[in-house]
């Protein structure tokens, strides 16, 4: 029975070209291309390096503290990224599935950005509005005066005007609308 073992995990090994191709996250937005060129992997944000395979079974690359590890687990591969972020990928069965995990991807980061900016501007403002001893104030108002916060925050990220913002003491929450029809809200209602 050993030997038959011994000899499953010897045809299940790991190899990097196992790896090439389009990932996409199996739960969240994630999208990763991996390309192998002479001995090295070519993973997220076009980095570069070689790779071994572990005794653990997991294929690493990078360098340093930089290293990425991927492991297969039941046909889901667990991405390990440096930062520590674990992420579950399945292949991409085409480009255009490829493509649209990525839109996703990049909308979820946008999504995320202009929640903060909303939040540093409600932060702001209610200080504003109390130092003042004001009903309301605008976002523009903001800006124009010395609010060094505001001037900190990204605008246009994804097409957002942040101009339309009113703000009261009694405000809990801002919404602000974008292109395509979105809109993104702070603090973000809860599902």
């Amino acid at each position: 029975m050993k030997y038959i073992s011994a000899l499953l995990l010897l045809s299940l090994s790991l190899h990097a070209s196992d790896f090439v191709g389009m990932w996409i996250g199996k739960n969240a937005p994630v999208a990763f291309k991996f390309t192998e060129d002479k001995g090295v992997i070519i993973g997220p944000e076009q980095r570069i390096a070689e790779y071994r395979i572990d005794s653990d079974g997991s294929l690493k690359f990078g360098n340093g503290n930089e290293t990425c590890s991927i492991i297969e687990e039941n046909g889901i591969v667990i991405f390990t990224h440096p930062s520590g972020s674990k992420y579950e990928l399945k292949k991409a069965k085409s480009e255009s599935e490829y493509l649209e995990a990525y839109a996703a991807l990049r909308w979820d980061s946008q999504r995320k950005t202009i929640a903060n900016n909303l939040r540093q501007i409600l932060f702001v403002a209610k200080a504003y509005l109390k130092e003042n001893d004001l009903n309301q104030v605008t976002y523009d108002q903001l800006v124009s005066e010395k609010t060094d916060v505001i001037r900190l925050v990204r605008s246009n990220i994804a097409g957002e005007d942040y101009s339309t913002l009113v703000i009261t003491p009694e405000t809990e929450s801002l919404t602000v609308r974008l292109e395509a029809e979105r809109s993104v809200t702070y603090p973000v209602p809860k599902k």
